[in-house]
């Protein structure tokens, strides 16, 4: 079965708010707006339309989002696309939310720096036995 998966690039509209779900894992979710810019005719640009989406981070992506983002940041987020229906005071919603598997700072629009989390790289999501390669990859 297929799943829509989506990359946007935008700004952090709310402040991350952390949560947990039933079984206790940690849950940290935010709006992101997109807008388009386009020329204005005058060789200026001018604001187009606009996309705002929640975002939903889990595990450890939920903990280094809450530490690091921060409303207004420019970021980038890639992640796959889902309705969520659930009911409230007896009518049934849909929410349509990005799932990140990975968001960071938009680097054409400001500066980063990175440290790296205390957690073994098994809990990141990396296999065991490519640790040493994604390693290198990050310091080289």
């Amino acid at each position: 079965m297929g799943s829509a998966t989506a990359h946007l690039v935008g700004n952090v509209a709310t402040e991350p708010k952390k949560s947990l779900d039933n079984p206790g894992h940690e849950r940290v979710s935010f709006r992101v707006l997109a807008t388009e810019r386009r020329p204005d005719g005058a060789g200026g640009w001018m604001d187009g339309d606009q996309f705002g989406i929640t975002v939903v981070c889990w595990g450890a992506l939920a903990k280094g989002a809450a530490t690091s983002i921060k409303l207004g940041d420019p970021v980038t987020v890639t992640g796959r696309l889902v309705d969520r229906r659930y009911e409230q005071d007896g009518e049934m919603q849909y929410a349509t939310e990005l799932k990140a598997s990975q968001v960071g700072h938009d680097l054409t629009r400001g500066r980063a720096s990175f440290s790296r989390s205390s957690a073994p790289a098994t809990d990141r999501g990396i296999e065991k036995e490519s640790r040493d390669e994604v390693d290198l990859a990050v310091v080289g």
